[in-house]
């Protein structure tokens, strides 16, 4: 957790605080993996939530940006 901390530039209050952020991410992350169960055979991927839903293509970053 100290790493994770350490790379995205966050601090902890307390050692109590980290802890329960701790068990939050675990969850989190719980929850996301439960997206491997997700069948989608058959499914064309969408390279970005603006192509699926016809969004305001001025606000996105092109490669170029990258």
């Amino acid at each position: 957790m100290k790493f994770a901390a350490k790379m995205s530039c966050f601090k902890f209050k307390s050692e109590q605080e980290m802890l329960s952020f701790k068990g939050d991410l675990q969850a989190a992350l719980a929850f996301i993996g439960k997206l491997d169960d997700v069948n989608v055979d058959g499914v064309e991927p969408c390279g970005n939530v603006f192509e699926y839903y016809k969004g305001n293509e001025s606000n996105m970053r092109s490669e170029v940006d990258f």
